[in-house]
């Protein structure tokens, strides 16, 4: 499996409603407050499983969701590849099934 951009990471994130932790306030040009930056936390098994997952099942019900989870993390598995990868492309999967 291929290593999501940082765009599709943060794209990711929020639609599991997950922004980050706060990083610090980036100035903007022109205006007085700031912007508030945040860290996408890393695509791991626990990261997943904690904020993703519950949402995904929420939001698409537990049959659909097994059968696109399954199969990636079976291929991963079956192929020697990082099954938090796997499962990171799987809720993609989901997500844009739900777009």
């Amino acid at each position: 499996m291929n290593e999501p951009a940082q765009e599709q990471i943060k794209e990711f994130w929020e639609r599991y409603e997950y922004t980050g932790k706060l990083a610090g306030i980036e100035p903007v040009a022109g205006e007085e407050e700031g912007k508030l930056v945040y860290v996408s936390p890393p695509i791991d098994l626990n990261n997943l499983f904690k904020y993703a997952v519950p949402i995904a099942v929420a939001k698409c019900g537990l049959v659909e969701f097994r059968t696109s989870l399954l199969g990636s993390i079976y291929k991963a598995i079956y192929d020697n590849e990082d099954p938090a990868l796997a499962l990171f492309w799987a809720l993609w999967q989901v997500k844009e099934k739900d777009k």
